[in-house]
């Protein structure tokens, strides 16, 4: 009986039927796709968990196979013993009929897990100590769930299925390389663009620094803002900066502004000028800013995926990984958080199928070494899970904030985008130049032009 007094949706005939056809033909269990909870009968679980075992390891499913496996399990009495399985067959004359009876057993095992969510979401709600977050976690994980194995999503597919969306795929970039488009989303450096074909759906792009290297800097005025210049919709989740400040360091990236001229109020008619055209410039751009400090993934989630369906999410950008409070496990040490969150956010990015940008600082190991500190990928702070969730890993390198002079023109202002982890492609380090305010950046204009100067 549930909360409201009623007995939750079931057909235990239909169960035993379904389990009936399964003992009778042993393809038949090729036919469907079902997990144990889909059974409201505690022993038909059973029945199905044993038919489950002996097709995973290559056996035959019958009447024989499956008494056995309970017996041999401890089982066979708690379901009714081997007489209530052979009951189970003497109704069903085959299995002919045995996918369209799975999809009656989904649909009441769904409407018993919305019943199971609503009661438990209520119980969540009344509870003043949880937070809003964690319930909408709850309720969106549940529903993914049930999304997915409603869609199909769950089942394996042929081949030449797969060929046929690859033969599209191929297609539409040819079809965009053919008008100089690039296939994913604009990066904002050019040997970027090459290397990569665009930011791509699905990936997770790790963007890591030591503080004031200017990670959010090239984050959000480099790539942030080439993308949603191309028309796509940016997310950014800042958990450090105010809207206003990231705002403020948009338009000073395209303004040209003095940025103490800007802070002190201290600005000219021709500063107000350019503000102005600056600002009417990025109303326009298709960008969406929550700085909810300290953020829980879920949320992070929640508000991507509403915006996803809503058409305004075709990147994301979080800045940064560590500021990002975990779900779940409380006990988990930092390092277990941090991995747990690198795991969770590439999740995201499969299952809205966007390109998502997680900024995160590099441990203090980088400044403690001698030579150019150019960082590695064993430089990720705290989980190595980072790395190993990571399509692409890339680290911004100015020798002038270690106080090396490399050897190019205005040595103060030269960078360089280091390609430590490619999935999908080539390693590079792709130089850079940028103003010394941080606030506009430009790469070389021709490939190993150390003396160009942009600005």
């Amino acid at each position: 009986m549930t909360d409201l007094g009623k007995i939750p949706p079931q057909d235990i005939d239909l169960e035993a039927a379904v389990l009936g056809a399964l003992v009778l033909e042993r393809d038949a269990i090729l036919k469907i796709d079902l997990i144990p909870e889909v059974f409201y009968k505690q022993e038909h679980q059973e029945i199905f968990r044993a038919v489950i075992a002996i097709n995973e390891r290559g056996g035959n499913i019958d009447l024989l196979t499956v008494a056995k496996h309970l017996r041999d399990t401890g089982k066979i009495e708690s379901i009714g013993g081997p007489g209530y399985l052979a009951q189970l067959t003497r109704n069903v004359a085959s299995a002919a009929n045995i996918e369209q009876h799975a999809k009656f057993l989904l649909q009441s095992y769904f409407r018993r897990e919305i019943i199971r969510l609503s009661s438990e979401m209520g119980s969540m709600a009344y509870d003043q100590s949880n937070d809003i977050e964690e319930i909408l976690a709850v309720y969106d994980s549940t529903v993914s769930q049930i999304d997915a194995v409603i869609a199909g999503k769950r089942k394996g597919r042929e081949i030449i299925a797969v060929m046929k969306d690859l033969s599209r795929e191929v297609e539409r970039r040819c079809t965009l390389a053919s008008k100089g488009g690039i296939v994913g989303v604009p990066t904002g450096f050019t040997e970027l663009n090459k290397l990569t074909a665009g930011w791509q759906p699905g990936n997770m792009i790790v963007f890591a620094a030591r503080p004031a290297m200017g990670k959010t800097a090239i984050g959000v005025n480099g790539f942030a803002k080439a993308a949603a210049q191309s028309g796509k919709w940016v997310n950014i989740f800042s958990l450090e900066m105010e809207d206003i400040r990231l705002v403020e360091r948009l338009v000073l990236g395209s303004s040209n502004i003095d940025p103490e001229a800007m802070r002190s109020g201290k600005m000219t008619d021709d500063d107000w000028d350019k503000f102005n055209a600056a600002s009417s410039e990025l109303a326009a751009l298709p960008i969406f800013i929550d700085d909810t400090p300290f953020a829980k993934i879920s949320r992070i989630r929640n508000i991507a995926r509403a915006n996803r369906k809503a058409g305004k999410c075709d990147l994301i950008l979080i800045d940064y990984l560590q500021l990002a409070n975990a779900d779940g496990n409380i006990k988990q040490n930092r390092e277990q958080q941090v991995a747990d969150m690198s795991r969770q956010l590439k999740a995201v990015a499969r299952e809205l199928d966007v390109p998502l940008i997680l900024l995160s600082q590099l441990s203090r190991d980088v400044e403690k070494r001698g030579g150019t500190k150019r960082p590695t990928l064993s430089d990720l702070r705290e989980s190595g899970a980072i790395e190993q969730d990571a399509d692409m890993v890339i680290f911004p390198w100015r020798p002038a904030y270690y106080g090396i002079n490399a050897e190019v023109w205005d040595p103060d202002n030269y960078g360089e985008l280091i390609i430590a982890k490619n999935r999908h492609g080539g390693l590079a380090a792709i130089k850079f130049w940028h103003d010394g305010n941080m606030t506009s950046f430009r790469e070389m204009a021709t490939e190993g032009d150390d003396y160009y100067n942009p600005f």
